[in-house]
């Protein structure tokens, strides 16, 4: 008699092959939740920093929001054109014609958004890392 043990992986064994795949996409998932939130905060406040600003009413029409789906995470950033109809305008008219206050200028959604796209692609790393730890 010998001690013997064997140890098979075997990607035809499907049922074994997803729910280890979904268990990692799960967990990927729930670390991007709070990375994805951070991100889109900061992109907030910078945005908000540069926005052209009279009354306030523009600053104040930034939003952000972070949903969790069973497959996904989506993030959104937009400023909200209900309580300010001359957002898109003021983002695609540069100086000149328009003047801004210093440290205001157009742009002011995108550029914050253009930024921090390799943070975006960060999250996805991090997510990721120690997955099958």
């Amino acid at each position: 008699m010998s001690l013997k043990a064997k140890i098979r992986i075997d990607p035809r064994d499907k049922a074994r092959m997803k729910a280890r795949f979904r268990e990692a996409v799960n967990h990927s998932l729930d670390k991007a939740v709070p990375l994805m939130r951070t991100l889109l905060k900061e992109i907030k406040q910078e945005s908000q920093e540069i926005v052209p600003l009279r009354s306030g009413n523009l600053q104040s029409a930034a939003h952000y929001s972070v949903r969790r789906n069973p497959v996904s995470v989506t993030g959104q950033f937009w400023y909200d054109t209900d309580k300010a109809p001359y957002a898109l305008v003021q983002h695609e008219t540069p100086d000149p014609p328009w003047s801004h206050l210093p440290g205001r200028r157009w742009h002011y959604w995108s550029d914050p958004v253009d930024a921090r796209e390799q943070d975006i692609e960060d999250i996805w790393r991090k997510c990721f890392e120690g997955v099958w730890g």
